[in-house]
């Protein structure tokens, strides 16, 4: 049976091994005790907020969001700023009920929308997200800036 609920901070353990497969999806270095901190400071500051897949008592899955503003419409939104489901639990529904949960935690909140990135090359959750009404914005172009380089 798969359970969908707020991490607490007996998941840590299991969080960080998610959190460390998740980096390594995008090819990007995980250090377990940076991961460890990360995670162990958000869980505690309340920061964001990290939804978690438990499937048959294992933590397969992790959804983690966080509260900004839309200063166009003037309502607050959610950024769903990762997501991600061990590869034994895919094709469950795991990603289906961890992003339902997130917009149900943010229609809860009364936020006015959610939003995400997803790499382009990643089909399987673009998929997903227009499945469940998410509209690919063709409008903005997203810009980023290193700051560990000179401007």
């Amino acid at each position: 049976m798969m359970t969908i609920r707020a991490a607490r901070s007996d998941d840590l353990e299991a969080l960080v091994g998610l959190f460390c497969r998740y980096l390594g999806f995008y090819e990007e270095p995980a250090d377990s005790a940076d991961v460890t901190a990360y995670l162990r400071g958000h869980l505690e500051a309340g920061t964001s907020t990290i939804l978690v897949a438990d499937l048959d008592d294992e933590l397969v899955g992790f959804a983690q969001l966080y509260p900004t503003w839309e200063s166009l419409s003037l309502t607050s939104r959610w950024i769903l700023y990762d997501l991600y489901v061990a590869a034994h639990a895919r094709r469950r529904g795991v990603g289906r009920a961890l992003v339902l949960a997130a917009l149900d935690h943010a229609r809860a909140s009364g936020a006015g929308s959610v939003s995400l990135d997803t790499a382009r090359g990643n089909a399987p959750a673009q998929a997903l997200y227009a499945s469940l009404g998410f509209e690919r914005d063709d409008e903005f172009v997203t810009y980023h800036h290193d700051l560990s380089r000179p401007a």
